[in-house]
């Protein structure tokens, strides 16, 4: 004789499950960069510390520029969420958005993606879905990188690396990938491997022309607040050598994201675009490369910083959304245009 069966968990109960694994994750993912954080900082020569600085007022600066900008990629990222019919408001895709990104300081590039396709899967978006918009932001938001970097490394103070030519072949591939057709068949031959029943998804190509303008702004943003944080933390700052370290290094996190090793091609690209800046103040290559990495440290670490008061605010603003919901509504269920007009 078998006894009752269990209840079921609600909607609600498997969202503070959600957010307690989220918190978990979170401590987790701090706790290791920190300590690899400080194991970098400690290996800095002490020559190379003393040409650091503090300036609160441009770090305060910077993170005003880098919440616009993410507000923007949020508002982005629903766009090409929506074709696959999520109607999720912009304070939960926030919340998503903000705890996935915190995984990109993890070593290897899978975890963001799939931390994003299980935080969509808790609020009911398939991860098919999910994994398919991931493939469109992640080529044209490639594709913007570049572009920033043709548009500014040629101001910049250092020659683009050995290595640049191979950015040609990858701007190709994201441009081909880019058409509507081409994008539709590549997600939906996605669907069929997978072995989901999912109709190939129709991108308009003025959509996709609208979220690469708005990613281009993005990444600009992004590098307004690198010079900044340079500006903030540095010996000396250049604006174009910002914009072209912020496009480059998402250009190679997206478009080579399926390879191993994609954080030391982004950190050792900021390294060398950043070298030659430092050298004409400094006077020294050695030197200067040692206060690039320095630099590159502090923008790792203060991306991180800025993450996770994204996180916060985002979780603030769903607990607000739902307050203002539920404040909304009476016992008997919404309450009608008649009710309580006179009050």
């Amino acid at each position: 004789m078998t006894g009752p069966a269990a209840p079921a968990s609600t909607p609600s109960e498997r969202r503070r499950w959600g957010s307690a694994a989220a918190t978990v994750f979170g401590v987790a993912v701090v706790a290791v960069v920190a300590h690899r954080v400080a194991a970098d900082w400690r290996a800095l020569p002490l020559h190379a510390l003393r040409a650091f600085h503090f300036d609160a007022r441009l770090l305060a600066a910077a993170w005003l520029v880098q919440t616009a900008g993410w507000l923007l990629v949020v508002d982005t990222w629903r766009g090409m969420l929506r074709p696959a019919g999520s109607a999720l408001p912009l304070a939960r895709h926030g919340r998503a958005y903000a705890l996935s990104s915190l995984a990109q300081v993890l070593p290897g590039s899978v975890w963001a993606p799939l931390s994003r396709v299980a935080l969509y899967r808790q609020e009911g978006v398939p991860g098919l879905a999910v994994s398919m918009a991931l493939v469109v932001e992640l080529v044209v938001l490639g594709l913007a990188g570049l572009a920033l970097y043709g548009a500014w490394a040629p101001l910049a103070h250092g020659l683009p690396p050995a290595w640049s030519p191979l950015l040609v072949p990858l701007a190709g591939l994201a441009l081909v990938l880019l058409h509507p057709a081409a994008l539709g068949r590549l997600v939906g031959r996605m669907a069929r491997w997978l072995g989901q029943d999912m109709p190939t998804p129709r991108l308009a190509g003025r959509d996709v022309a609208a979220w690469l303008a708005r990613e281009a702004v993005v990444l600009s943003l992004s590098g307004v607040a690198l010079y900044l944080v340079m500006r903030a933390v540095g010996p000396v700052a250049g604006l174009a050598d910002a914009m072209s370290v912020a496009g480059l290094t998402v250009a190679l996190a997206c478009l080579l994201a399926w390879l191993p090793a994609t954080a030391l091609l982004k950190d050792g690209g900021m390294v060398v675009l950043l070298t030659p800046l430092y050298r004409t103040a400094l006077g020294d290559t050695g030197e200067a490369a040692v206060v690039a990495f320095g630099v590159t440290v502090i923008w790792r670490l203060w991306l991180l910083a800025v993450q996770l008061t994204w996180a916060g605010l985002a979780a603030a603003w769903v607990r607000a959304a739902g307050a203002g919901a539920a404040g909304s509504t009476t016992p008997n269920g919404p309450a009608s245009p008649g009710r309580g007009d006179d009050r």
